[in-house]
């Protein structure tokens, strides 16, 4: 029997070892944080400004932040693993330059840490401008009743600057209360606030009393408004009838 020149290939079943078959899945550290706000090296910086990043995680895994901030380089942490890539600092320091950093975290105890970035507030705080409408007059009011009036205060400065007002000056003659009698943070933004004026008038009668209320502000001692005041108490009906009687009998006498 004559072979053939090249033997029969006989397939037989081959096992791989399981260990082929087996993987490891490696994880993958946070993206590093980027495109911060405010921007690297900005200034001119708003003191409300909140601090902002971009993060994330290449395996989608949850990612958490600690965040980095303050006046000196490196910054000290400030907060730790909190998921939102939004930071608010509080108000801030005009002409003041901060420094900030994010470490990003995810669920493998893997990180990142972002590059310490920079930014400087704006140089000066925004002047207010203290303004008063209203006035205070009363015409014949009985020695010692009480009486009540009321003007507006308001910020009719640059937007955003704060106004810290008081009333320092009113007239000695009579009994005065303010409600409220000084105010602080007070923002165009805000609007007027009221302030109502309780008096006793004086004992006197017959009499013109007259006075300034003048409040000033309290950043600014050149900034203030002046307020006049006039107050009248009726004739004395019996001086006044003792008085007509005079004059007749001084007359036919």
């Amino acid at each position: 029997m004559n072979w053939p020149a090249f033997p029969f290939l006989i397939k037989l079943p081959f096992f791989y070892p399981s260990s082929l078959y087996a993987f490891e899945i490696i994880n993958q550290p946070p993206y590093t944080p980027s495109e911060p706000y405010p921007e690297n090296g900005s200034t001119d910086t708003s003191i409300y400004a909140d601090l902002s990043w971009v993060g994330g995680d290449p395996d989608l895994d949850p990612v958490t932040y600690d965040v980095y901030f303050g006046t000196a380089s490196p910054p000290p942490k400030v907060v730790s693993n909190q998921s939102s890539t939004i930071y608010n600092p509080g108000t801030l320091e005009y002409d003041t330059t901060y420094y900030w950093k994010i470490v990003a975290w995810d669920n493998h105890d893997a990180f990142a840490e972002g590059h310490v970035w920079n930014f400087t507030t704006k140089e000066d705080a925004p002047e207010p401008d203290l303004y008063c409408e209203g006035n205070l007059n009363w015409y014949g009011i009985n020695s010692g009743e009480p009486v009540t009036g009321s003007f507006i205060v308001f910020n009719v400065g640059d937007p955003s600057s704060l106004l810290d007002w008081e009333i320092v000056d009113w007239p000695e003659w009579g009994t005065w209360a303010f409600t409220p009698d000084s105010g602080e943070d007070l923002m165009p933004e805000d609007g007027t606030v009221t302030v109502t004026v309780f008096v006793d008038a004086p004992d006197e009668e017959e009499t013109e009393f007259t006075g300034v209320v003048r409040l000033v502000n309290l950043e600014n001692s050149e900034d203030y408004y002046v307020i006049p005041v006039y107050l009248r108490t009726p004739v004395n009906q019996q001086s006044s009838l003792s008085q007509i009687l005079h004059s007749i009998l001084r007359r036919f006498c």
